[in-house]
């Protein structure tokens, strides 16, 4: 009797347990069946193809089909699983400021209509103990003792277990994760990968425990109902209905697969689960088929020449090991709110597969037997399977995905954000890069981000944006900002903003920094580069009159009373007649009290307080022009700022940072903080607009190679020399950079060798964009109210939307 046959004869008196084949968990990664079969199951992040090349592509799939020679041999069969479905994406945060707080309300309130959708990739691998279905028949009428039982089960679980060891090896660069038992909130022992097997049948996700019954007895939860037509089921959960279709691959063009040729689905805009099996053969097996086929085709009398010939080539290959040979099926089960909505989804997806030279119809009678055959190891249930190789497999499911970061188990912790990618699903951002599937939280790991894009793409919208969403974390945030356009943004998130005008006094006055060895070695330093000034020479006497100098005026003066002019009193001033080498003194002179420079250093007091807020920032667009002074101001900056890596969660920002690169200590400051700063559990984000200055200098492409993370915003007019050769971008991913739509406010993400299509829209949000896109009138709007009103960001905010006529809604959570 046929397997739909049966099904019907027998659907008024098998119970839905009847058809699941799974008995209990020997050990905790290794699911036993009851015919004696042990399974695993792998949960895979995927690799990133949207904007890897066909070649890429290829080579991928090379590199797994050479392991899956050494892995798929007789016995070993494979399931693999991908699960679309609605995913709630935007984890809510606690922020100390009110303004981070709202914005991180309102911008989850602006994600909560849009559909996103999640790929879920899934790779079970089964050992079969007996070899075929004729021998495992004969198997069960012979009496099995205890001990023999016990030898195959730990021959089967060693065998198993090897597999895994290779398939953890080879499935490194997908985020592969072996899922086990674990331990529930009330100490029960719970199963990760019976809950995947129960979500195949019961459309939803519900926590397995592991109880003494056997899986089989409890792991459907819910009743599927099929129709005596087959065509449309049903699945009964507790608050509602799911109906489900199943369509089933039959065949494909004979220009044979290439890889990625179901990754059309993966865009799909419904729920589904799109399963498949590749049960190897042995080599013989497997010749013996090839040499059927070809002798059926040639029975035909009306075969090309060309079909015999691939035949022929195809058992050149399988003989010499390029590659395996096993029986596959594959079926999408598709899920709608009506009968309709399903016949909609399968045509969809049959049009889609037809596009690609795939043969699909929809399941009817055979509908249970497809719902079932979804379950790893139901091999008697799998309708029509048909016999390719490992490498036809492998492009069917060559568990490709759109990138989707982390949610958690981050180095720090939760992801900064949840950004919407072009395909609909959900990006976890995070400014670090650690392996998918493993928990990083505190591991030091490197975070530096490259940020790039023209003038009014929305680079300082996103960078304030991803600052804001940062302070979840609290970090002590510095950033030198060009043009005031974080000004506004890091007032709002309750910091410290000093705008540096050329020619106004800092405040600031190094010599009364604490004496400290450190100190005193920086001091040293500075006034070298001081008296180094147009291109002086400093030579070893004028170095020991410099030290003896410092060290003199910081050990012996009162801490009050220290100030750069008094080094001029230490030092001699000859009177140079014969036009020779100026002394220390006199190049001095420019840098105190009456000098060109005096306001920069010689101050009776250093006011620059960095230990009362978090975030700090630095306008230095005036520096960037004022070539003598910018040098030694940026040194002490980052002297003051860098003795703040002391342990704490630390991010520096750099605005135009290749313009400030050209100072040397700067150079070589974020040259050796690129490589360093994670160590201080710090990063670096540097933002500019072009590449191509900072690609030029030795430092550049050092600090670039450190970066983690790229965030390219849209860029006509990129040129390959930079993007591709220079920031090592792959041609598909330089395309989408040059092509990005204007006022698209999309951009591409590059971090761990993937990448994805991202957006931020706050086009709903008008009071955070008042404060993220950053002008220097509007920030001098805000200046003149803080000075009004306050500091406080909840007494200036409200005055400057009401100025700027932005209509403040008040948030769902806010109201009374």
């Amino acid at each position: 009797m046929g397997r739909v046959n049966l099904l019907r004869a027998s659907r008024a008196e098998l119970p839905a347990a009847a058809f699941v084949p799974y008995s209990h968990h020997v050990t905790p990664t290794i699911i036993a069946t009851r015919d004696g079969e042990y399974l695993s199951m792998w949960k895979l992040a995927g690799r990133a193809h949207e904007a890897a090349s066909a070649g890429e592509q290829a080579e991928w799939v090379a590199d797994l089909n050479n392991a899956w020679r050494g892995l798929a041999g007789a016995g070993v069969a494979f399931w693999s699983h991908v699960v679309r479905s609605r995913a709630s994406a935007f984890p809510r945060s606690a922020f100390d400021g009110h303004f981070c707080q709202r914005l991180d309300a309102a911008y989850a309130a602006s994600l909560a209509g849009a559909r996103f959708m999640m790929n879920e990739l899934y790779l079970t691998p089964v050992l079969r103990t007996v070899g075929d279905e004729v021998l495992e028949a004969l198997g069960r009428r012979e009496k099995e003792d205890v001990p023999a039982k016990l030898r195959r089960q730990q021959d089967g679980v060693a065998k198993l277990n090897d597999l895994n060891r290779g398939l953890g090896a080879t499935l490194r660069r997908y985020g592969a994760e072996l899922l086990a038992t674990y331990e529930g909130g009330s100490g029960r022992l719970f199963s990760a990968p019976l809950e995947v097997l129960g979500l195949l049948v019961n459309g939803e996700r519900l926590p397995m425990p592991v109880c003494r019954e056997r899986f089989g007895d409890y792991l459907v939860a819910n009743r599927p109902l099929f129709g005596w037509h087959g065509e449309v089921g049903e699945l009964r959960l507790a608050d509602r209905v799911r109906r489900f279709g199943i369509l089933e691959i039959l065949e494909y063009d004979g220009k044979g697969t290439t890889p990625g040729d179901l990754d059309g689905l993966l865009r799909a805009e419904f729920e589904f689960v799109l399963t498949q099996s590749f049960a190897a053969l042995s080599k013989h097996g497997a010749k013996g088929f090839l040499e059927r086929h070809k002798q059926r085709l040639l029975d035909a009398k009306d075969v090309a020449k060309s079909q015999v010939a691939e035949i022929d080539g195809a058992l050149d290959q399988l003989m010499s090991g390029a590659f395996v040979v096993g029986e596959h099926h594959a079926t999408l089960l598709a899920f709608g709110e009506s009968a309709d909505e399903v016949r909609d989804h399968l045509a969809w997806a049959r049009s889609e597969l037809l596009d690609r030279g795939i043969v699909a119809k929809p399941v009817d009678l055979a509908l249970e037997a497809g719902f079932w055959a979804q379950l790893p190891g139901n091999f008697r249930w799998r309708p029509r399977p048909m016999a390719i190789t490992s490498q036809n497999f492998l492009c069917f499911s060559p568990f490709h995905n759109f990138m989707t970061g982390k949610a958690a188990g981050n180095p720090w912790g939760p992801a900064v954000t949840v950004l919407r990618t072009a395909s609909g699903t959900p990006l976890y951002f995070n400014f670090h890069a650690s392996p998918a599937g493993e928990d990083s939280e505190g591991e030091r790991l490197l975070g530096n981000t490259l940020i790039l894009g023209q003038s009014s793409a929305g680079k300082t919208v996103l960078l304030g944006f991803l600052l804001a969403q940062a302070q979840k974390y609290r970090p002590t945030v510095v950033a030198f900002d060009k043009d005031r356009g974080l000004e506004i943004a890091i007032r709002a998130m309750g910091g410290r903003y000093l705008p540096l005008k050329s020619g106004e006094s800092t405040g600031w006055n190094p010599l009364q920094l604490e004496p400290t060895s450190v100190n005193l070695l920086f001091l040293r330093g500075l006034v070298k580069a001081l008296v180094a000034g147009n291109g002086s020479e400093v030579t070893h006497e004028d170095e020991v009159w410099i030290d003896r100098s410092v060290d003199t005026v910081m050990t012996l003066i009162d801490r009050r009373h220290r100030r750069l002019s008094l080094l001029l009193e230490c030092l001699p001033d000859p009177v140079n007649e014969d036009g020779g080498h100026p002394s220390v003194a006199a190049r001095l002179r420019r840098w105190c009290d009456g000098g060109p420079y005096g306001w920069v250093f010689d101050n009776a007091e250093d006011v620059l307080d960095l230990g009362t807020n978090r975030v700090y920032g630095f306008d230095i667009t005036e520096l960037l022009d004022c070539t003598d002074a910018r040098g030694p101001m940026m040194k002490y900056l980052l002297h003051r700022t860098e003795a703040m890596l002391d342990g704490r969660r630390f991010i520096y920002v750099f605005d135009e940072w290749w313009r400030a690169l050209s100072g040397e200590d700067f150079a070589e400051l974020t040259k050796h903080k690129g490589k360093t700063i994670r160590k201080q559990d710090g990063f670096l984000i540097l933002c500019t607009q072009e590449p191509d200055d900072a690609l030029q200098s030795p430092v550049g492409k050092s600090v670039i190679q450190q970066c983690a993370t790229l965030l390219l915003l849209r860029n006509p007019n990129a040129t390959r020399e930079d993007y591709v050769q220079g920031l090592k971008l792959s041609e598909p991913e330089y395309e989408l950079v040059r092509s990005l739509p204007e006022q698209s406010r999309r951009f591409l993400v590059k971090q761990g060798g993937g990448s994805a299509v991202a957006e931020l829209d706050l086009s709903a949000m008008p009071e955070a964009l008042a404060v993220l896109s950053g002008t220097p009138d509007r920030a001098r709007l805000v200046e003149a109210l803080a000075a009004e009103c306050g500091e406080a960001p909840e007494k200036w905010l409200p005055r400057f939307w009401e100025r700027l006529g932005v209509l403040v809604r008040p948030l769902e959570e806010e109201t009374p």
